[in-house]
């Protein structure tokens, strides 16, 4: 059993660290973009053509989202390169006017069909037409920048943003004036808002995790509820619906009571090696989730008790990953590019049993 679970490990160091994924350098530029399964994630292929000989191939990609009205219509924001935009499920893709700088973070409305938000270069931008025209709608002042922003579900006129000075600001009117609720005491990374209650809300900052459940009247810092985990102040991502989920140092932590209480799901990979950049569960079945580290990505059909280990057909690392709202067969995958680190960077090896 100990020589077994030795060969399983060294599997999956080698899935881990081939080529870029974490912390490597990609060889093969022509390995970006967006990666399209059309079977639950079991097989991959890279969805990447702008017409003719263009592609969007050696794309990082920072941020998608799929259009709540028609799943067909998708958007990615790019580093460096502004938010391109698919109408066929991925079969082409054309770039939109915002053709520049760095997407972070994209929203669309989930009422009105063709407005989105993103924000690009550090400002918030509103489109009403599916992209065609961009508005700036906020500037952060005194040298900060935006760094994510939020559409409430429900009442979808109210927007959220999160700047890098500890900003959480409102719109109650879809952008056009704005409010701060609260001033946290370092950067917020990510603002998500549970589907089933958008009057509760998390704010990952640095080292923290906050929680309103009156759109974020009164906040309540949920970090010391994590205080058992080693690792788990440094959140790398969070998915937030009927449950909770976050992708720390100590690995995958799930929380079934709003943040109250964790536990930490037994995954392939131990803490710290590599990062997981992106949780997501299947809209139909909350029992089918997905994580993903370096160019490797993790299902589970059991609610976390087994895992899969599908490698996907690049050497860069997984960004975001987004389920098909109509059809949960239909998984989309965001990848990016990862400099190298500097000399010295020592990725885990399993050690062989005695």
């Amino acid at each position: 059993m100990k020589k077994f679970l030795y060969i399983l490990a060294l599997q999956i160091f080698l899935l881990l660290f081939t080529g870029a994924s974490c912390g490597m350098p990609s060889k093969n530029i022509k390995t970006g973009g967006v990666f399209k399964s059309i079977d639950r994630g079991s097989t991959w292929e890279q969805k990447v053509k702008i017409e003719k000989k263009k592609t969007i191939a050696s794309v990082s990609v920072l941020s998608m989202a799929i259009d709540p009205h028609n799943s067909k219509v998708i958007y990615i924001g790019t580093e460096n390169k502004g938010i391109y935009k698919t109408e066929n499920s991925g079969d082409s893709w054309k770039q939109l006017a915002i053709n520049n700088g760095s997407v972070n973070s994209i929203a669309l409305d989930p009422k009105s069909e063709g407005i989105v938000y993103a924000v690009n270069s550090g400002k918030v931008f509103k489109s009403t037409d599916g992209g065609a025209q961009w508005q700036m709608i906020y500037i952060e002042s005194g040298g900060g920048t935006i760094n994510t922003v939020a559409v409430d579900f429900y009442d979808s006129k109210n927007i959220y943003t999160g700047t890098s000075n500890g900003g959480f600001l409102k719109s109650a009117d879809y952008g056009n004036s704005w409010s701060i609720l609260k001033w946290f005491d370092s950067s917020i990374k990510y603002i998500v808002i549970n589907p089933n209650d958008t009057r509760q809300i998390y704010v990952v900052t640095a080292g923290k995790l906050y929680k309103t459940n009156d759109s974020g009247l009164s906040w309540e810092d949920i970090s010391g509820n994590l205080k058992d985990f080693k690792g788990a102040d440094k959140i790398n991502c969070i998915y937030v619906k009927n449950e909770v989920y976050l992708g720390t140092e100590a690995g995958l932590l799930k929380s079934a009571d709003a943040g109250v209480s964790w536990e930490s799901l037994r995954i392939l990979i131990p803490p710290k090696k590599p990062l997981i950049t992106s949780i997501t569960v299947s809209p139909e079945n909350s029992r089918e989730i997905y994580f993903s580290s370096g160019a490797t990505l993790f299902r589970s059909l059991d609610g976390g008790l087994n895992w899969q280990v599908v490698q996907l057909p690049t050497s860069r690392r997984i960004e975001v990953i987004k389920i098909d709202p109509e059809n949960p067969d239909i998984i989309y995958i965001g990848v990016k590019f990862i400099k190298e680190k500097k000399k010295g960077f020592l990725p885990y090896q399993p050690v062989p049993p005695k």
